[in-house]
């Protein structure tokens, strides 16, 4: 369940382990209080009462101090168990190095610590456990205080030995029993959330892409929304009978709905949609654009620089470029979008992609496609003379501005639009995007 085995820093272990070994490590303590108190008082042993009462007090002040604060004072690190399971290999080892050494028989409780390690700390720390315990079970066979055994017993070494190691068993399998199941309880409830976190980053994952798609459909239809919008506003200022104008507002007044829709699907989504605002920021247009486009068009890289520092343009000019960004990323695989100004501070956008190009006569009818003749096409699919940039240069014509494409078969395209400056401000030459 742990991430890493080498950064310790960077792992986080489930506070409950900790707990459920202080819990246990009081269980050993009374446990092996016990065992020595009857080895005393059935008069078995001549037990160093002083020497075993200074283990027992510091095991209790340890743990309790431990129990209150550790788990506020060092956070989570993996390095907070180890410490605690490290002190209970040198409190056992000082327990048995007065009590016969590796004659005693309750030296199988030196598995525990060893079991728990395996089961809650990286690997490479389990193990610097597992040699600590070897190596002080070395010592213990070799340094140690004999146990004084009393002549008037009833029992023999022979039985005491076999008791001791079947009580040594039973409080090394009830104990183990203990922490093993709660650490099972704890792992199965990990399991369960890193699966709970899974189907949340999968439903996540799939609404982001639900998102992109709601995206981009949104800018298809935005640009022909557009320019209905202005269609609508040329139009009523030609008209002057008043049952066409009638019907120029109901037809406005679907326009308006089509568009709320289309911002109430967005903002499911979290997605940004139609903007109220006059004017936008070339600066936070072009950061916006860049980011949309790095979303949505993952096969295509798209390239943004400018040498404008910011200025006021019309918010339909976002529009505009990024339905021409989407249009070269469909055969493009390279996009670049340039933006300069010109002497009278009209910004240029100059538009290059390095898709297969447009067909002579297929230029020609895009350049001759003027916007007076858009309503015209819309009924001629069959002509497939581009409605989409054909409305383009319809938006750009309405923002007082130009448009112009240069093309060759197999050799890319490049769109420049001319457009002027909304307000007084100027701007200031300089800065990437």
């Amino acid at each position: 369940m742990l991430s890493s085995y080498t950064r310790y820093d960077k792992v986080l272990i489930d506070m409950k382990d900790l707990f459920i070994l202080i819990y246990s490590r009081y269980l050993l303590l009374v446990a092996l209080f016990l065992v020595c108190a009857v080895a005393s008082l059935a008069e078995i042993f001549y037990m160093p009462w002083r020497q075993l009462s200074i283990f027992f007090a510091t095991g209790l002040i340890f743990n309790g101090v431990v129990q209150l604060f550790i788990p506020e004072s060092y956070g989570k690190s993996p390095l907070v168990l180890f410490s605690q399971l490290l002190f209970d290999v040198l409190f056992l080892t000082g327990i048995f190095a007065i009590t016969g050494g590796h004659m005693n028989p309750y030296t199988g409780l030196y598995l525990l610590p060893i079991v728990y390690a395996v089961m809650t700390l990286p690997l490479s720390l389990a193990f610097v456990i597992s040699l600590i315990t070897w190596v002080a079970y070395l010592m213990i066979s070799k340094i140690y205080i004999p146990l004084r055994f009393q002549v008037s017993s009833p029992f023999t070494m022979m039985d005491i030995h076999m008791t001791g190691m079947t009580i040594s068993f039973t409080l090394s399998a009830a104990i183990t029993i203990f922490f093993v199941s709660k650490l099972v309880k704890n792992i199965r409830k990990k399991e369960q959330e890193i699966q709970d976190v899974k189907k949340t980053f999968e439903l996540e994952s799939q609404f982001a892409k639900m998102g992109v798609i709601a995206a981009n459909a949104a800018h298809e239809l935005r640009t022909p929304l557009s320019s209905l919008f202005m269609i609508h506003e040329t139009l009523l200022e030609r008209s002057d009978s008043s049952e066409i104008q009638d019907l120029l507002d109901r037809f406005y007044r679907q326009l308006v709905s089509s568009q709320d829709a289309l911002t109430r699907i967005l903002n499911s989504f979290g997605v940004s949609s139609f903007s109220d605002e006059k004017t936008v920021s070339l600066k936070c247009m072009l950061e916006s654009l860049e980011k949309e486009c790095q979303s949505a068009f993952l096969d295509t890289k798209v390239c943004i620089h400018t040498a404008v520092s910011d200025g006021l343009l019309d918010p339909y000019v976002r529009d505009v470029l990024f339905h021409l960004i989407s249009n070269a990323a469909q055969v493009a695989t390279s996009v670049s979008l340039s933006v300069s100004v010109t002497e009278n501070s009209e910004i240029v956008f100059t538009l290059s992609d390095n898709g297969p190009g447009f067909l002579s006569n297929q230029l020609e009818a895009l350049k001759q496609s003027l916007p007076s003749q858009v309503l015209s096409f819309i009924d001629q699919e069959k002509n497939k003379r581009g409605l989409g940039l054909i409305m383009t240069q319809f938006l750009v014509k309405r923002m007082s501005g130009s448009f112009h494409i240069f093309s060759e078969k197999g050799e890319g395209s490049t769109i420049t639009l001319i457009i002027p400056q909304v307000g007084e401000d100027a701007v200031k030459s300089g800065g990437e995007i």
